[in-house]
């Protein structure tokens, strides 16, 4: 259940695979807008993990949006918000009543490790 609908103010783009054909004729697989909708954004957690000096962040956030009939959401989607692609990891309708869907998904970068004040200089 949507407890305060006018948390849903964060907008939202689903994204699932589709084979396309290029202007040379040739096959290939993109990414193409499914759905677009407002959504209650909530943090789940975040974590850095290190390995040969190259930190992974990994973000994990629980979508909220309304329950709708025109799109069947799968986890082979992925989510644009903010500029940054989320995996979806799982979806669920939380109380049974076609009311809202959860989405958890997930969001992981790379980079060079240049905050770490733990390490000594090279």
């Amino acid at each position: 259940m949507i407890l305060n609908p006018g948390r849903l103010n964060r907008r939202i783009t689903f994204y699932q695979k589709q084979n396309t054909t290029t202007p040379n004729g040739f096959s290939t697989v993109q990414d193409m807008p499914v759905y677009k909708c407002w959504a209650a954004v909530y943090p789940i957690r975040s974590s850095d993990q290190t390995a040969e000096d190259v930190v992974t962040s990994l973000n994990q956030i629980r979508f909220v949006i309304r329950y709708t009939k025109t799109v069947t959401f799968d986890t082979n989607m992925t989510i644009k918000f903010k500029d940054r692609i989320y995996r979806i990891i799982g979806i669920t309708d939380p109380y049974d009543d076609m009311e809202s869907l959860e989405i958890v998904a997930e969001s992981k970068s790379r980079g060079n490790n240049s905050n770490d004040k733990t390490r000594g200089t090279k």
